[in-house]
């Protein structure tokens, strides 16, 4: 069983994804394919043919195009159509037969890929909370961590298709256990 979990950013969704590995289910970063792709001249290539001013000389300048796709919906939509298929397939190439796997996939809705997944999972906080968590993660201004959430507006939209529903302000623990044995029963 393929399984999506989605929310916005700072809402918490690489601490559930650790609670789901700890009971046992198997797990795939998007984050982490997209840092592979990252690696690929190809990939690198492509991105620089998007976004010429996010580079210096070869280099990705990575807070710039941050930077860039979260002020500008047109070119965080010309990122997501250029990214999201390649690390979809990644996605569908890494998934096992059996059991559960629990893939954290931030864009879901971006990506138009709840489809591929057999359930979905939403993660969300409050957004003072999350703000606080971007900012202490990503060492930017609370205005940058507020922009950011605002610039992903339309994921909340996976709250109305999700499954199951993990508000992450306190200890989600039991609620992460109780959806892990659902989906372990149904798989």
């Amino acid at each position: 069983m393929l399984v999506a979990l989605t929310g916005g950013i700072g809402s918490g969704k690489s601490y559930i994804m650790r609670l789901f590995e700890g009971l046992g289910a198997k797990s795939i970063y998007s984050d982490k394919i997209n840092a592979s792709l990252l690696q690929e001249k190809s990939y690198i290539i492509g991105l620089k043919k998007l976004f010429p001013t996010c580079f210096n000389g070869e280099t990705l300048d990575k807070r710039a195009l941050r930077n860039l796709i979260f002020s500008s919906e047109c070119d965080r939509k010309k990122l997501n159509e250029y990214s999201h298929a390649k690390i979809m397939q990644r996605i569908k190439d890494s998934v096992s037969k059996d059991g559960v796997t629990v893939c954290e996939i931030p864009l879901l809705s971006e990506g138009n890929f709840r489809a591929c997944f057999d359930k979905i999972i939403y993660v969300d906080a409050p957004d003072a909370v999350r703000v606080r968590r971007i900012c202490e993660r990503d060492g930017v201004t609370e205005e940058e961590a507020a922009a950011a959430i605002r610039a992903q507006v339309t994921e909340r939209e996976n709250k109305n298709f999700a499954d199951y529903v993990i508000i992450n302000d306190g200890d989600p623990t039991d609620e992460v256990r109780r959806i892990y044995d659902i989906l372990c029963a149904t798989e």
